[in-house]
């Protein structure tokens, strides 16, 4: 009887040191994050910012306590994607390569989720990443934001559109778009975007209106010519008319702002960012790597 009464004592204790553990690694984490595994040098982080199983950050972190961070935002319309998907992670692969940090944004989509929440989820989890890292006393030297389609739209509104309430451009040196929408003028299937989004094309992409952007981010804008999805005029000649829109919206307003046009369609930008196309490659090297500080 009394080695059954160690027994239970000593399996009570165990217990509870586990408890206490569990509590202290919460903490030191935060509240409400939780860490997923370390990879050699590289640690990958989930942080939670709502109450939703989308609301959540991925960060992927060198042992370090200054980075470069890259914030990557999926596409999908607003309907769909994620944030462990292919095209996002082939973003978040892309610059972990370069020895960035990277941080991929989840957010709610619709229908259980009308329009403007998703971006303000994205703006939300773009928050808590920097505070995440603000907390740990790790520095961010260059914020890099780079989305792909509606990725690249809720960036763009992020950062630019003058919304003192979501404006996060004081978290970034640059702004990348891939196969981004940015003028309600130019696009193409004009019901399915307002049907699926509950909202009007020109709320959604805005920047063929008389406004005064927000910030002076620098841009680099990717599209394919034939992107047909966002671009009714797509084919017409060598350009993508919805980043002609931008480059023309920023240029007007002294933004410094590059464009490469790739010869496919709405997923080019993104497939040959995956592949290290050299065209791909060099604009945003040159871009992250030129003219915004370290």
């Amino acid at each position: 009887m009394v080695v059954q009464e160690g027994v239970i004592a000593l399996v009570a204790i165990c217990a509870a040191l586990t408890c206490l553990l569990l509590i202290y690694w919460s903490w030191s984490l935060g509240g409400n994050s939780e860490e997923i595994s370390d990879e050699g040098n590289l640690t990958r982080v989930r942080i939670w910012y709502g109450d939703d199983d989308r609301n959540f950050v991925d960060i992927y972190l060198p042992s370090t306590k200054r980075v470069n961070l890259a914030v990557v935002v999926h596409g999908g319309g607003f309907v769909g994607g994620s944030a462990t998907g292919k095209s996002a992670m082939s973003m978040v692969d892309f610059f972990l390569k370069r020895r960035f940090a990277a941080a991929s944004i989840e957010y709610r989509v619709y229908p259980s989720s009308k329009w403007p929440i998703p971006v303000r989820d994205v703006a939300a989890g773009i928050k808590a990443a920097f505070e995440y890292l603000e907390d740990r006393n790790v520095k961010v030297g260059k914020g890099i934001y780079i989305g792909s389609s509606a990725g690249a739209i809720a960036g763009a509104l992020l950062i630019y559109y003058p919304d003192s309430d979501l404006n996060l451009s004081k978290y970034f040196n640059g702004f990348i778009g891939l196969s981004g929408g940015y003028c309600s003028s130019i696009a193409a299937k004009k019901d399915r975007v307002i049907r699926t989004c509950d909202t009007t094309l020109g709320e959604m992409m805005p920047f063929d209106k008389d406004i005064t952007p927000a910030s002076r981010v620098p841009a680099l804008l990717i599209n394919g010519v034939r992107d047909k999805l966002l671009d009714r005029f797509a084919g017409e000649g060598e350009v993508n008319h919805q980043a002609e829109c931008m480059k023309r919206f920023l240029e007007g307003h002294g933004i410094p702002v590059k464009v490469v046009y790739l010869p496919g369609g709405h997923g080019d930008p993104m497939s040959k960012l995956g592949a290290e196309d050299p065209r791909v490659v060099s604009a945003i090297e040159e871009f992250i790597g030129l003219g915004h500080g370290d």
